[in-house]
């Protein structure tokens, strides 16, 4: 597998990672104006599609692009779920959950939420956030496991 890495200085340690793999599971989706790539690598050992070692989201709006890249260094869990969301005010985000798979672990929390418009990430996974994303979003946040609207189709 070939990689380059570029650190990007984003809210902790963010890197890029261009994978050529294939155990990769892309989605891919227009959330307002923004193109969002969304590639994660699956782990071996398990069969679910959505229990992965490495994420990258990728956002490309007019002239700007940003790519932020989540692996063994500072993922949550090996769970990921993503969704373009609208606000309550008809704003686009680009919404995702980061947990693990566990008694012990938030799955209702962890959200992560970047702004469509200007590609500033305002909120990164942590085990007490849903209050903060569902303020931002103006609505209880939904677990996006079971929301329709992902990225990633579950029954891959």
């Amino acid at each position: 597998m070939a990689c380059l890495k570029i650190i990007v200085g984003l809210i902790g340690l963010l890197s890029f990672d261009l994978s050529f793999a294939s155990d990769n599971i892309i989605g891919k989706s227009m959330c307002g104006n923004a193109l969002v790539e969304i590639v994660g690598i699956k782990y071996h050992e398990n069969y679910e599609t959505h229990a992965l070692q490495s994420v990258t989201i990728t956002i490309s709006r007019h002239n700007k692009k940003r790519v932020i890249h989540f692996n063994e260094n500072n993922m949550r869990g090996e769970y990921f779920h993503a969704a373009c969301i609208e606000s309550k005010k008809k704003h686009p985000y680009i919404v995702f959950q980061n947990y693990c798979g566990g008694s012990g672990c938030r799955d209702l929390d962890n959200y992560g939420i970047i702004d469509a418009v200007s590609l500033k990430t305002l909120l990164l996974p942590s085990d007490n956030n849903r209050k903060q994303a569902s303020k931002i979003l103006g609505f209880e946040a939904p677990f996006l496991y079971r929301d329709e609207r992902t990225f990633f189709d579950k029954h891959k």
